[in-house]
């Protein structure tokens, strides 16, 4: 068979008719770029043979977008020597028309006719498919289909056996195959293809199995019920014992004690936290305190030379004020004496009540002290922060600006040199006065720097006009005039009058910068929390001190254990020694009087003296962090002692031993509760499983289970060796017809291996039973080795699938049946050796049929020795 020309009209992207014209009977090569129309005239012929001109379905036909279209295809090939012509429009005005020589078919007669020669089918209804296509399916390989050969021949099974008669039939009409329909139909009630069992065979396993499953659950529940016995009377037991003993509850306690241990830990902690925060608030405080210290200490230096002028005076009257003090004390104590022997009782009952009060109230005093000069400190730091943040915000400036009034300042410092450099210098040493340069009168000796044209006036001699020689003294002056301008505006903006004053008013910001900084450190000392925390602070402790109750004078003294004599003598004795004390106070206060005199005399010249020093308030601060550093240091003893001590206790206590324990005693306690509880569950379980299988009656359904299924395995035995000999039997008559296949498969085979030896030297491509290439077999030196097509490369398969069609074609063409082949876009998986070995294949097939090749790689087949015919061309001559 020989096409000779294709022709398609609005046809897919075909809007306007094209023609394929003039194929030769061998190759024909027909290429072009992608989306060129080459898969649209492969669809075109598939469609004139396989799809009914009838057909509504197959709108793909139509070009995009044109509902209206009527597709048309016409083909003219020789076939016997005799030229066919098919015309067939779809959709539109449907028809189909066959003309051969002289004589005409239309319709559906046309179709069948066509049919019957190629050897396919049409569809029921819809688009035809692949499974209707049958010999030019095989035929006609399909963008990216080729690798694919098992399908296409399937396919065209029915139709190779009609063209080649009865070589595909032997098979089937030999005697031999009846017995063996016989054996297989006998073995498939047994059994499957692959061995399965199935039908009686597969019953009788399964109940076989399902027997011995029964027998075994049977004996393992006998063997469970067993245990289960001996396991309750463990458990009975082991419950009886925790019941009597409870041995969580021991660990509970102990649990109980551990947690209380940690209580009295976490308490420790919590104060030792307090603590610490206040060390921290006290050390910061004391930092702050000795800085100011040394700020006073050259002052004092000073003062210490001036006070030596009153020393004596002030050390005679710290003597006699010693002395009052004494006499104070004396005096003192024999009212005491004189009190105690009256309130004696009284003191004893209430003085438990007095103690803990005293103590509550000297505290907070003792808080209120601290408190009360902190607060005024911390006042005087806010105060101190506001006026250095005002003192800042007006002298500090942009430091941008600065520098950039910096580098201004140079550059006109550099222009100014250059200027002093390139100017012109009059010198003069006059004795005339009447001479002058632009209108400044010149006297005496001197000189000017010329940076600009300027006129001397000569009195009456004239005028004299000088012009500076420099070329660049006038771009120096007006680079002069323009930096000048940046500089005042600059200054203008900033509120100073040059560099010096606004690097004077940085220098200040700085210094007000460092005093804000060093405030703001001592406010924080001060009061951490704020102002106003520490002033709630300070409500908080006068509040609580007002609360207490007032105490009672006689609370703190002791019962006295003496008679009523006793206490009159003691009483007459107290007053005679209190009005001697008396005495005694009114001598040493006037000697005290006289001292005061003479001192504050001293202290009227001192204070003449101290002109230089530190004022009063300066004095009173100086006190003031003396006294507070004494404090501070104290404070910080006693808080470092106590937290010594708290440290060493929690140490002692080893919380983490102690959280260890309390896990530990709380875990054992829980699972042994737990396993209490379990085993109690457990043991209810066993009972009610042992009674429930004791009441089934186990041993005897053992029995019987086991005689069930002794009489299931005898009689799947005879079935099995029923199936056996089916099988021995089938595979001796398979066997024979093997024989018989390859005699058949003879023809085929000497087709492929007319081709494969230039593909693959010293090779074979067995076909199966059904005429399919299934194994490839290459002789290598570790001897034969075997592959299936699926499991060879995508391009390895794609050259099989053709090579096999290739026999295919010459096994029809020996039977007088008429082949075209087709190849859209083939062999684009091959290599360069393999596709030259494919093309010497081709060459050799093109000489027995005709073969369209449709490609997008039109340079891989310029060798093949025919005309690669472009789309572009066809589409141009159309």
């Amino acid at each position: 068979m020989q096409l000779i020309e294709l022709e398609v009209n609005q046809f897919r992207q075909f809007r306007q008719p094209l023609r394929l014209s003039n194929l030769e009977p061998g190759l024909n090569v027909i290429a072009g770029p992608n989306e060129s129309g080459k898969s649209t005239l492969v669809r075109a012929l598939r469609a004139a043979f396989f799809e009914r001109y009838g057909s509504s379905v197959v709108t793909d036909l139509q070009p995009w977008g044109d509902s209206s279209a009527a597709p048309e295809v016409n083909l003219r090939f020789v076939w016997q020597e005799q030229v066919w012509r098919l015309h067939k429009r779809f959709l539109k005005q449907k028809r189909c028309d066959l003309h051969i020589d002289n004589q005409h078919w239309s319709g559906g007669e046309a179709e069948e006719k066509l049919a019957a020669l190629l050897g396919y089918e049409f569809p029921g209804k819809g688009v035809s498919k692949a499974e209707h296509w049958g010999i030019p399916g095989l035929l006609w390989i399909e963008q990216g289909s080729g690798h694919e050969i098992s399908s296409a021949v399937n396919h065209a099974s029915e139709h190779l056996q009609a063209a080649l008669g009865n070589t595909l039939g032997e098979l089937a009409s030999s005697g031999g195959d009846r017995v063996l329909e016989s054996v297989n139909a006998q073995l498939a009630e047994l059994q499957t293809r692959t061995g399965k069992p199935t039908g009686r065979y597969a019953q009788l396993l399964q109940a076989a199995a399902e027997q011995a499953e029964k027998v075994t659950g049977l004996a393992a529940r006998v063997e469970q019920y067993q245990a289960e016995v001996d396991q309750l009377g463990q458990l009975v037991q082991q419950q009886a014992t925790d019941e009597l003993h409870k041995p969580w509850l021991a660990y509970r306690r102990r649990e109980r004690e551990a947690q209380q241990a940690l209580d009295q830990v976490a308490r420790l902690q919590q104060q030792q936290e307090q603590d610490l925060l206040l060390q921290e608030q006290c050390g910061n405080t004391l930092r702050l305190i000795r800085e100011q210290i040394a700020g006073f200490k050259h002052q004092l230096e000073e003062q210490a030379r001036r006070e030596q002028a009153v020393t004596s005076a002030a050390t005679q009257y710290q003597a006699l004020q010693l002395q009052v003090q004494q006499t104070t004390s004396a005096l003192q104590r024999a009212e005491q004496d004189y009190a105690a022997a009256r309130a004696q009782l009284h003191q004893v009952r209430t003085h438990v009540q007095w103690q803990q009060q005293t103590s509550d109230q000297a505290a907070l005093q003792t808080r209120l002290q601290h408190l009360q000069p902190q607060l005024e400190s911390a006042k005087g730091c806010v105060a101190e922060v506001a006026d250095w943040q005002q003192k800042l915000q007006h002298s500090q400036m942009p430091e941008a600006d600065l520098k950039q009034l910096r580098q201004l300042q140079a550059a006109l410092d550099q222009v100014l040199a250059r200027q002093q450099q390139a100017a012109t210098r009059l010198e003069y040493d006059l004795t005339a006065k009447d001479i002058s340069l632009n209108g400044q009168a010149l006297h005496g000796r001197g000189e000017q720097l010329l940076t600009q044209a300027a006129e001397l006036e000569l009195g009456g001699l004239g005028r004299l006009r000088i012009l500076p020689g420099g070329s660049d003294l006038g771009d120096l002056t007006r680079e002069q005039q323009r930096l000048q301008d940046s500089y005042t505006a600059l200054c203008q903006q900033l509120g100073v009058s040059d560099l010096a004053t606004a690097e004077q008013r940085q220098e200040q910001a700085q210094q007000a910068e460092r005093a804000l900084a060093t405030a703001r450190t001592r406010l924080a000392g001060l009061a951490p929390q704020g102002v106003q925390a520490l002033e709630q602070e300070l409500t908080t402790c006068q509040q609580q001190l007002a609360a207490l109750p007032a105490l009672s004078e006689a609370s703190s003294a002791e019962p006295p254990d003496i008679s009523l004599h006793q206490a009159e003598s003691l009483f007459t004795a107290a007053e005679q020694q209190w009005r001697q004390a008396e005495q005694q106070m009114r001598d040493a206060q006037q000697q005290l009087s006289a001292a005061e005199r003479e001192q504050n005399a001293a202290n009227a010249e001192l204070t003449r003296l101290q002109t230089h020093i530190a004022d009063l308030q300066n004095q009173q601060q100086e006190q003031g962090l003396t006294s507070q550093l004494s404090e501070q240091l104290s404070v910080a003893q006693t808080i470092g002692q106590r937290l010594d001590e708290r440290a060493k206790q929690i140490a002692a206590a080893r919380p983490d031993i102690l959280r260890d324990d309390r896990l530990r005693f709380t875990r054992t306690a829980e699972q042994l509760e737990q396993a209490f509880a379990e085993r109690k569950t457990a043991i209810v379980g066993l009972r009610s499983g042992l009674q429930a299988l004791n009441a089934e009656a186990l041993e005897e359904q053992l029995a019987a289970a086991s005689q069930a299924a002794e009489q299931s395995a005898q009689r799947l035995r005879e079935v099995e060796r029923r199936a056996a000999a089916l099988s021995l039997l089938q595979d001796l008559l398979g066997q024979q017809r093997q024989a018989l296949t390859k005699r058949l498969q003879a023809p085929l085979q000497a087709h492929i291996q007319h081709y494969l030896p230039l593909l693959f030297p010293q090779a074979d491509l067995l076909v199966d039973e059904q005429l399919q290439p299934r194994q490839l077999v290459r002789q290598q030196t570790s001897g034969a080795v075997s592959d299936t097509l699926e499991a060879l490369s995508y391009g390895a398969r794609e050259q099989m699938g053709l090579i096999s069609r290739l026999a295919y074609a010459d096994l029809l063409q020996a039977s007088g049946r008429p082949t075209l082949i087709i190849l859209d876009d083939a062999l684009v998986h091959s290599d360069n050796q393999r596709l030259d070995d494919m093309k010497r294949i081709l060459f050799d097939a093109a000489r027995r049929h005709q073969i369209l090749l449709f490609t997008c790689h039109a340079d891989k087949w310029q060798d093949l020795g025919v005309q690669v015919r472009q789309m572009q061309q066809l589409g141009s001559a159309s």
